[in-house]
């Protein structure tokens, strides 16, 4: 059974939901430039340095929750069973982040769609953040796939991976097209993105696997 976290913990966690979800709030409210770190502070009822000790910098009171993301894939990646392939953890690990987008509220998601495509710097540190995910993984992919120091392909398929997990966001940040597109549809979608690179790499030992290349062709063309 779990070990529950303990009261000192479960604080901390209601302290810095509530830091977050006042600084969207007012980001929403004034828009993200013209909104403090001290008027987030003054609003949630603490300090300034408590702030900062949740988070580092005003662009992560946005995006509270990436890096504990990011570090899931990675270890969604590193402690996937003997049998299962690099690109059928991510698989797996995208379609339990796209439930886990989906659950968020409808009015919440909104709210951070708004906030994110208006603040470009809030967009640059996202972007930093992902080249430093990208770099992460593709070290994991190195190791599995006993690349040579030359072997440009771990970079390569680290960035088309982090694209591809990527998709699961896109009922929170919005879809390129500006469409919204049903639960199934973002499925089917994952799954047919997943299909294809797994054709693609279905001779690069180590990262894909024939279950993969073969999950997605039941679902359709991609649209």
């Amino acid at each position: 059974m779990p070990e529950q976290p303990s009261l000192r913990e479960r604080k901390k966690a209601e302290t810095r939901r509530t830091i977050a979800e006042v600084a969207l709030r007012l980001f929403l409210e004034r828009g993200f430039d013209a909104v403090t770190v001290a008027d987030v502070a003054a609003a949630a009822a603490v300090s300034t340095k408590t702030v900062f000790n949740y988070f580092p910098t005003k662009e992560d009171l946005v995006l509270t929750d990436g890096d504990s993301l990011d570090a899931g894939l990675i270890q969604q990646i590193q402690q996937r069973a003997p049998n299962e392939s690099v690109l059928d953890a991510v698989h797996t690990y995208t379609l339990a982040l796209c439930q886990r987008m989906r659950s968020v509220p409808a009015e919440r998601r909104q709210a951070f769609r708004t906030v994110l495509q208006n603040a470009p710097s809030v967009q640059a540190h996202w972007r930093e953040r992902q080249r430093r995910h990208e770099a992460q993984l593709a070290s994991v992919l190195a190791t599995e796939s006993r690349a040579t120091p030359d072997d440009a392909r771990p970079f390569v398929v680290a960035g088309v991976l982090s694209l591809l997990s990527r998709l699961a966001y896109y009922d929170v940040i919005g879809w390129p097209d500006g469409k919204r597109r049903s639960a199934a549809k973002t499925e089917e979608a994952i799954a047919n993105a997943f299909a294809l690179l797994g054709a693609g790499l279905s001779n690069y030992p180590g990262v894909s696997s024939r279950g993969t290349a073969n999950k997605g062709k039941t679902s359709g063309s991609m649209k």
